[in-house]
Formats: structure tokens, C-alpha cells, sequence
């Protein structure tokens, strides 16, 4: 959605201090998710709307074999916010704030939500018991005890190259009002 929260500098807005925009800042979440459901992408297309400063919109087009993904972000207008997987007979569909329930339908016809019951899982419980599992995992990994946390420094890497190509991949955004 917009940007809309205070800053304290406006480094943000700055490419040459603050980034390149609505990629760095939510783009990278939603690329390091991909990564973890679908694996590497074979071809990465990207589009944004910086034309020499920060970008506010990207548009970013992924296959994984015969997958095909397109990403949409912005920090000029809300966007609705949520996954959608859709296969040949059926899709999956879940707001992106809404972990506990998911949409689910079949041939044209919607079949149900579903609600799953907590199972011990911390990210099945509350917000505060998945962040509290997350900062043990991040302790963890700062003593080296353990496998290094619920996520590698390797995949976090590999979440930044898929970053870089999509840079090296840059096409200007269409903008039909310019």
C-alpha cells in the first residue's frame, strides 16, 4: 500500500542512500516466499516505474518450469494483498494477513475455507509466539547452536541474487499516463 508511515530522513527517497524502492522494501519478502514454495526461477522478468530515482511500482514476472508467477507491488495504492495458486482444477487464495485461514475452490465452483486448530506449532498460535520463535531461532544461529536458525544465511543470499536479477533484467515500467 502507500507509503504513509513518518521518516526520519529522506534517505528512502534517495537511490544513491536509500535502496531502489518498493523491490528492497517488500519486493524481497515476496521473492524470498517464491523461492521457499517453488525453488529457483528459470526466467525472471522485472519492470518498474524509477525512471531514475526510487521506484514507488514493480511489476515482476517469474517462471519456474511450467509455473508462471506475476508479482505486483506499490507504494503509490493499495493492492489487495494476497496470495492466489491457481492450477487447473482448483486454486488456493489467502490474504497475506490472514495466516489462519485459506479460500479454496474447484471446477468454476467455490469449495470452502478452511481453519486449522493450533497444533503447537508457535506460528500457529499468536503473532507474539511466532516472533518470541523467531528471535530463539535468530539467538540460536548468532551462538552457532543448532541448525542456524528457522532460515540459512545461504538462503538469505540467494533471496539478494534473485534481487540483483531482477535489477540486471530491468525494463521501465509501461505508464500509459506519461
Amino acid at each position: 500500500g502507500p507509503f504513509n508511515w513518518p521518516i526520519t530522513s529522506p534517505a528512502y527517497f534517495d537511490p544513491q542512500r536509500g535502496g531502489g524502492g518498493v523491490l528492497e522494501d517488500v519486493g524481497v519478502h515476496v521473492l524470498d516466499l517464491l523461492r521457499w514454495w517453488l525453488g529457483e526461477p528459470d526466467t525472471v522478468a522485472f519492470a518498474d516505474d524509477a525512471l531514475g530515482g526510487v521506484a514507488a511500482n514493480c511489476a515482476i514476472h517469474l517462471g519456474f518450469g511450467p509455473t508462471e508467477v506475476a508479482v505486483r507491488l506499490s507504494r503509490d495504492w493499495y493492492r489487495p494483498n494476497f496470495y492466489r495458486l491457481t492450477g487447473e482444477r482448483g486454486w488456493l487464495h489467502w490474504a497475506i494477513h490472514e495466516r489462519d485461514e485459506l479460500e479454496l475452490g474447484a471446477a468454476g465452483a467455490t469449495v470452502g475455507a478452511i481453519v486449522p486448530e493450533p497444533d503447537g506449532d508457535p506460528a500457529a498460535g499468536s503473532y507474539e509466539a511466532a516472533i518470541a520463535a523467531q528471535l530463539r531461532a535468530m539467538a540460536g544461529a548468532m551462538r552457532d547452536d543448532g541448525d542456524g536458525g528457522l532460515v540459512g544465511a545461504e538462503d538469505g543470499l540467494a533471496t539478494l541474487r534473485l534481487v540483483e536479477q531482477c535489477r540486471r533484467n530491468h525494463a521501465p515500467m509501461t505508464m500509459e499516463w506519461l
